[in-house]
């Protein structure tokens, strides 16, 4: 059995002020239009998806350490007083002497240097103005893994996170169709509403005006006025929760409260069959939550893997290059440079690497069990919605064809009511009986459509794989 109930709804706000000044646009939506809205514009959405901008920074970060790191450094000192070494030094002079042959006559001269005496000097240790300026590269050679790993981290951070956004999304899909069908709803009710009051109020005129030819009694009168007015205040109750409602999907798609807007949309009722073992491998497939979960378990993985490296050897290549003044002793600029390789080996840490095990074991196993935990949480998820979704359909199927009686019934009743074979008391209980029947046809179907919309929202956002006869 198939009913629809079809709504073009001008929204706007049910009591005016003169302090709010009226929108001069006015926005049209359908239900797709809100949806699209809202994933643009959410502020719940902007925010977390700044989170995924913040994971590709890590991604950034985590890369630059398998590139080399390049410093510069540069300086200037004054020195007040240069420190100074006394010492003593020879003096030597060239002298000439007699060369003399075997009998002791000279046969020529010549010349020799030897110590003619001692002075005294000093020495400064530096120059009053130092200047220095070079740079150094560090460049990672070996590291056990733990660049890798943290690198493979850092991305496994950034698809889990974008898991957690694609949950955001999911979420606020779902409030705004929930939010949309309420609307529909209660704009409907507050026609039934009105509806119900307008056949209540003809009633009256029909009790006054048989009460003026002597056919009823006053109680009949009274009773059916006394009904009238206590349909007054259900009338503002709905038209309250409409435009309250009203201002929930304005928040949601992040519009000014005081703008217009229109809806555009449909309460319809098609039969739906769903299974449950495509609906549950879907959602486990597709869950962003229980994604999010797997992948933080490899992270934990990856940081296991970063603990257990912590005090195995690790190998960089450092060179340096310096432009000073002075330089070997000199007050003139020169430069130097070196090399170095060097390899670290942790050998006693006090402990500190084996806690940092064990505390990433712990989380790679709470990891494990949170992911398997959560399955079962999707499946019962998946149960209960689609057994709120069978009992809505039910329910409104049931309601639509008690509906139908119910009119029937209250035709009837006034016919009889007008020749005087029933009573007014009658006629009132079959009137309230109608309402309450559309009412209630107009909730179920109002739920229905929301647990439609829960199940896609269980099953990750897709239903085309687990719906047999979708529109």
């Amino acid at each position: 059995m198939t009913g629809v109930l079809r709504i073009s709804v001008l929204l706007i706000p049910i009591v005016s002020s003169t302090f709010h000044a009226r929108a001069e646009a006015v926005t049209h939506l359908t239900l797709d239009e809100a949806v699209a809205t809202a994933l643009e514009r959410n502020r719940t959405i902007l925010v977390n998806k700044m989170e995924i901008d913040k994971a590709r920074a890590g991604i950034t970060e985590a890369k630059a350490h398998f590139l080399p790191t390049l410093s510069i450094s540069g300086g200037y000192t004054r020195s007040a007083a240069i420190p100074e070494i006394d010492f003593e030094s020879p003096i030597f002079e060239t002298r000439q002497v007699a060369v003399l042959d075997d009998f002791g006559d000279t046969i020529g001269y010549a010349y020799v240097d030897g110590i003619a005496g001692i002075r005294q000097r000093r020495f400064k240790m530096g120059e009053e103005n130092s200047y220095i300026g070079g740079f150094s590269i560090q460049q990672p050679i070996f590291t056990w893994g733990k660049i890798w790993n943290g690198y493979e981290l850092a991305r496994l951070n950034l698809r889990a996170v974008e898991e957690d956004y694609r949950k955001v999304r999911n979420d606020v899909v779902f409030s705004v169709e929930q939010a949309f069908y309420r609307i529909l709803y209660l704009e409907e009710l507050l026609k039934l509403t009105e509806e119900s009051y307008e056949q209540v109020r003809r009633h009256v005129n029909v009790v006054q005006e048989r009460y003026d030819a002597g056919l009823a009694s006053r109680f009949d009168l009274l009773r059916a006025r006394v009904q009238l007015v206590n349909m007054e205040p259900q009338i503002l109750k709905v038209r309250d929760g409409l435009k309250t409602a009203m201002d929930g999907l304005k928040i949601l798609l992040a519009i000014g409260l005081d703008e217009e807007m229109v809806l555009h949309g449909e309460l319809k009722y098609t039969p739906r069959d769903v299974s449950l073992q495509p609906a549950s491998e879907e959602a486990l497939a597709q869950r962003p939550e229980l994604s999010a979960l797997r992948l933080r378990k490899r992270m934990a993985e990856k940081a296991l893997a970063i603990a257990r490296a912590a005090n195995k050897p690790s190998m960089a290549l450092a060179v340096n290059y310096s432009y000073q003044k002075p330089h070997n002793f000199k007050n003139e600029w020169g430069s130097s440079w070196y090399a170095t390789l060097g390899l670290q080996v942790p050998l006693l840490s006090g402990g500190a690497t084996s806690g940092k095990v064990e505390h990433a074991r712990a989380q790679k196993r709470q990891a494990e069990l949170s992911s398997d935990m959560f399955a079962d949480v999707v499946e019962l998820e998946v149960r209960n919605a689609l057994l709120e979704m069978d009992e809505t359909a039910q329910l409104f199927e049931s309601q639509e064809e008690n509906v139908q009686q119910a009119e029937e019934a209250l035709r009837i009743a006034e016919r009889r009511y007008e020749t005087g074979l029933m009573t007014n008391l009658e006629v009132m209980d079959t009137q309230l009986a109608l309402a309450q029947a559309k009412t209630n046809s107009l909730q179920a179907l109002s739920n229905h459509l929301v647990a439609l919309c829960k199940l896609k929202r269980v099953i990750g956002g897709k239903l085309d794989t687990v719906i047999d006869n979708s529109e």
